[in-house]
């Protein structure tokens, strides 16, 4: 019994030194908050590079000649400039020249170029639709081409009807490059699958093969006997 009073003073000194110390931790993750909130608040007001000085669009007069050539149809051709565009080009077994494509679908007069683009456990749709002086733009791009196809009007007019129930299918990127999944995509296979089944022929185009797997390379929608260049240019 005589030890409870000295026993109760120790308890009673270590829960205020607990109180202290939670009193302590509270203020310093006031404080944490405060410092991220006021550096919140001094980014939102702080100015920023105007985005045309990172990635501006392609314009211009000779800009305009060439985009104003394309029509439905024709299969857009763009090389980028970063690495990973350099590692895209070099599967192409012929011709290394261009690393992305797509298809062009002339809208009110205006062409927009419907492409696949997307990266490895990205699980957003990766059908984009961009105007083609974005899709060309010089600050993001070495070089850029236009391919016109042999085949019908009434062929290429029915593209575009095609194009829009692959979006309505939301395939994803298909980072493994296998051209027998529909549900996900890279952008040769896309432009590649689109123009065959318009053609009710999946051997109007080649196919490249590497390590005894087939693919869709970029050349191998130009280089081929229903393909002509409308275009090539080097920014």
């Amino acid at each position: 019994m005589a030890h409870y009073p000295c026993a109760i003073r120790v308890t009673y000194r270590l829960m205020r030194a607990m109180a202290v110390l939670l009193v302590m931790l509270l203020s310093a993750l006031g404080l944490l908050i405060l410092a991220a909130r006021l550096y919140k608040y001094a980014q939102e007001r702080k100015p920023q590079p105007p985005v045309a000085s990172v990635f501006t669009p392609w314009s211009g007069p000779d800009a305009r000649q060439y985009i104003d050539s394309l029509r439905t149809g024709d299969v857009a051709l763009r090389m980028g400039r970063g690495t990973f565009s350099r590692m895209l080009a070099a599967f192409n077994q012929r011709d290394k020249s261009y690393s992305h494509c797509g298809l062009v679908v002339v809208e009110h007069g205006y062409p927009f170029i419907y492409h696949c683009e997307g990266a490895e456990g990205d699980n957003h749709p990766c059908i984009r639709r961009d105007s083609a002086s974005w899709f060309f733009a010089p600050s993001a791009n070495v070089a850029a081409a236009a391919v016109r196809y042999s085949m019908a009007d009434s062929i290429k007019d029915s593209m575009p009807l095609l194009i829009q129930r692959w979006r309505t299918r939301r395939p994803v990127f298909d980072a493994l490059f296998d051209l027998n999944t529909d549900n996900e995509l890279y952008c040769t296979e896309f432009v590649y699958k689109v123009i065959t089944r318009l053609m009710a022929d999946s051997t109007y185009l080649p196919l490249s093969t590497l390590n005894a797997r087939r693919f869709a390379g970029t050349d191998d929608l130009y280089l081929n006997p229903h393909a002509a260049f409308i275009w090539q240019v080097r920014f």
